[in-house]
């Protein structure tokens, strides 16, 4: 089955991918010594930079943008409490921590911030951590060009167009409402793959501790004709990096934290000249390869569950 699997793979029409992707792999695997594998501040390592930071300050909106995102993607102990109270509503009704919220929600979610800002000054509880996230970041933040963290090695695209490899197709799975129109009062609430590129990879100062988080160019995927599709032939993703999602805006949703990123390689479709197919791409090699395991056959259909286009190639092949 494996072996079919990629036989079927390698059919796919467009040629460069093959080249672009070894060219990847190899330049990674040529450095494989012993010494880099056990360095501390090596490609190996777990999470953390891999070459020197420039300082940059951030503008207004990103800082309400970063703030807004990281404060409720972790979800604080005492948050939902207080969220509850803003929005008089039961927790259980309350929408934490999804992306593709609309601008009154993202509105709701800023105003809360400025809310529980004054509220905790006046009830003085500034010794909490949920308090060091209402008040934010500091406004200068680290800016770098390479990270490595959950098993990939990210770069923003600025320093894509200066190497050979790209290593800025980012992509995170998040709970995403989708309405058929503006006035649809009955929404769905549903899991989904958002495909973006990174613009910058930013540490934030926290006081106490930082954060990680990559500042992006996000594809609408909500928009079947201009945003994301299926390839009819191949059932392949397919995604319009040339019109992505507003992000310059306070209540735009450019930003998500390093941990909740996986990679992913874009192949531009030249049938289709606005389009890329998007390959996931394998995680490298890190410290943690002792608690890799020998995947059995449950693991093998679950990629087919999370993959489904993998196996009707698979089908078609057979």
């Amino acid at each position: 089955m494996l072996k079919g699997l990629l036989q079927s793979l390698t059919c796919f029409r467009v040629g460069q991918v093959c080249h672009e992707v070894y060219a990847k792999r190899t330049r990674w695997k040529s450095q494989a010594t012993w010494e880099a594998f056990l360095e501390e501040g090596s490609e190996y390592s777990d999470e953390g930079p891999m070459l020197e930071h420039t300082n940059v300050l951030l503008r207004p909106e990103q800082f309400i943008q970063i703030r807004r995102w990281v404060l409720f993607r972790r979800d604080i102990e005492g948050l939902a409490d207080y969220y509850s109270i803003f929005c008089d509503l039961p927790e259980s009704n309350l929408h934490f921590g999804g992306k593709g919220l609309t601008i009154n929600e993202v509105e709701r979610q800023t105003n809360f911030i400025e809310w529980l800002y004054t509220k905790m000054l006046e009830e003085k509880k500034t010794d909490s951590e949920l308090w060091r996230y209402v008040e934010g970041p500091l406004a200068q933040a680290k800016a770098y060009k390479k990270y490595r963290v959950n098993g990939f090695i990210f770069s923003p695209k600025s320093h894509d167009d200066t190497v050979a490899t790209q290593d800025s197709g980012v992509c995170m799975e998040a709970t995403t409402i989708f309405r058929a129109s503006r006035k649809d009062k009955n929404p769905i609430n549903q899991v989904t793959k958002w495909y973006g590129v990174i613009k910058q990879i930013l540490e934030m100062d926290y006081t106490d501790f930082v954060e990680v988080v990559f500042y992006c160019d996000w594809v609408k995927v909500k928009d079947k004709n201009n945003g994301c599709k299926l390839c009819p032939n191949s059932n392949l993703v397919m995604v319009n990096l040339n019109r992505p999602k507003s992000g310059d805006k306070y209540l735009d949703e450019p930003v998500i934290l390093a941990s909740e990123a996986s990679q992913v390689f874009y192949s531009k479709d030249l049938k289709n000249p606005n389009w890329w197919v998007v390959i996931h791409s394998p995680k490298r090699l890190t410290k943690q390869v002792d608690n890799l395991s020998i995947p059995n056959p449950e693991e093998f259909q679950q990629l087919f569950d999370d993959e489904p286009h993998l196996a009707h190639l698979l089908q078609l092949r057979c």
